[in-house]
């Protein structure tokens, strides 16, 4: 049987207030940061207050700079590739069940760009931060602390929902729709036509509708999730070259090889190696 090296998943178990953490975090400070891959069983909202950073987040850096925001979801891998020494900023930890349904979902489809978002203006940028600050003073105090954590999600997500995702939001439910039939069916279907014919819409109208939202392809989009997966077998499981292969639906492994190092500038063995 294979061994498995799980990827770390952190909890809000031992946070003050049921549900919420908050940290304020300065780059000269580096043993707060972790600097490891790993995923939450929460949200998390990054708000940059000054100087830039870079996260990985699903393998791919994300930067962010002064009045910048991010929203992570729980199922994504991630951690700070990189911060210059100036950089300052909030994170604040919020679990499921202090968002509502329509929250989630909205979380879902801004997960499909997955980019920074920059705030209205400096004086939202600042009304943040003093909630944030708030939030921290009053960590213990659980009434108060979620009366300022729902301030704080609320500007964020208001944010997301009154910006341009708003003006995309037809081609975002397609997006939705067809990343969920991905993630089901990923180790056998590659064709874009197919996903298509499950949607029963066109291949034209699929591919306008990822480029939009994703600025990819849907050929591009299930191969750059193929790799996504690959990567994450082969950093946290033991699994063989050919296992992982087999497992995303490759019986020609030589095959599989040369997409994963098209994709990424070297093959699978040197991209576990290089990363061990």
């Amino acid at each position: 049987m294979t061994k498995q090296r799980n990827i770390p998943l952190h909890t809000l178990d031992a946070s003050p207030t049921p549900g919420i953490y908050v940290k304020h975090i300065m780059a000269s400070e580096r043993h707060s940061i972790l600097r490891y891959s790993h995923r939450d069983n929460y949200y998390l909202f990054v708000l940059m207050i000054r100087g830039r950073a870079a996260l990985a987040v699903d393998f791919e850096n994300r930067e962010l700079t002064a009045g910048e925001a991010m929203i992570i979801s729980p199922s994504q891998v991630h951690y700070p590739s990189s911060a210059s020494r100036d950089a300052e900023l909030w994170m604040l930890a919020l679990s499921p069940e202090h968002l509502s349904a329509q929250d989630t979902e909205l979380l879902a489809r801004y997960a499909l760009y997955g980019a920074s978002f920059r705030l209205e203006c400096d004086a939202e940028c600042a009304d943040l931060e003093c909630l944030f600050g708030m939030l921290a003073r009053h960590r213990n105090s659980v009434r108060v602390a979620i009366s300022l954590a729902s301030s704080i999600r609320d500007i964020m997500l208001g944010r997301i929902s009154n910006g341009a995702y708003r003006e995309l939001s037809r081609y975002i439910t397609i997006a939705g729709r067809f990343k969920s039939l991905l993630e089901l069916h990923l180790s056998k279907i590659k064709s874009p036509s197919l996903y298509a014919s499950m949607m029963a819409i066109s291949e034209v109208y699929l591919n306008e509708a990822m480029k939009a939202v994703t600025g990819q392809s849907v050929g591009r989009y299930i191969r750059n999730r193929v790799v996504v997966s690959a990567k994450r077998h082969l950093l946290y499981t033991s699994m063989s070259m050919q296992e992982i292969a087999l497992m995303l639906g490759y019986e020609d492994y030589a095959y599989f090889s040369r997409l994963f190092k098209k994709e990424t500038g070297m093959s699978p063995v040197h991209y576990r190696q290089n990363h061990e």
